[in-house]
């Protein structure tokens, strides 16, 4: 593996315990885990045991919980303002500064929209590379994340 040839762009091969790969899998939304991060991963581990402990590392990260809430209430908002076209996430970021005074990048929007996805459904709000769309009440995604956060949670205690 490790010295395994390169060829274009330096590709490697990194191994991975699917018990590590279904870790990393329920943690990427709780993380809220972007490519980036990611990238790291295939960058920096090559055998199981680098990947596990890259893994238990980005469990311990604490992020900081988003403010769910209020950004999907700017979004019904705004698909309720214009129907007709999905939200983008420039027009969230500016939204979201007027009515709520909270400042994210459209990068970071992105990325808490991917992950308000994985945790509730593509049948709640559907997160898109260009804008979001809510196919359901701001309440409802809500509730339905917080029952997915709770879950993954108790699935974590029983491991232990």
């Amino acid at each position: 593996i490790n010295d395994a040839p390169h060829k274009k762009g330096h590709e490697t091969i990194t191994l991975m315990r699917v018990r590590d790969l279904a870790n990393l899998v329920r943690l990427v939304p709780r993380k809220r885990l972007g490519l980036p991060k990611l990238r790291e991963l295939f960058q920096k581990c090559k055998m199981p045991e680098e990947s596990h402990d890259w893994v238990n590392e980005v469990e311990k990260m604490t992020v900081d919980t988003p403010p769910y809430k209020e950004i999907l209430e700017v979004i019904a908002e705004e698909q309720t303002a214009q129907p007709d076209t999905k939200v983008t996430y420039s027009s969230l970021r500016s939204a979201l500064r007027r009515a709520k005074n909270i400042t994210k990048t459209e990068s970071e929007l992105r990325i808490i929209c991917e992950a308000m996805t994985q945790l509730a459904g593509t049948g709640y709000l559907f997160a898109q590379p260009d804008g979001v769309d809510l196919n359901q009440t701001p309440a409802k995604i809500f509730e339905v994340i917080g029952a997915m956060t709770r879950q993954a949670l108790n699935e974590k205690e029983k491991q232990k």
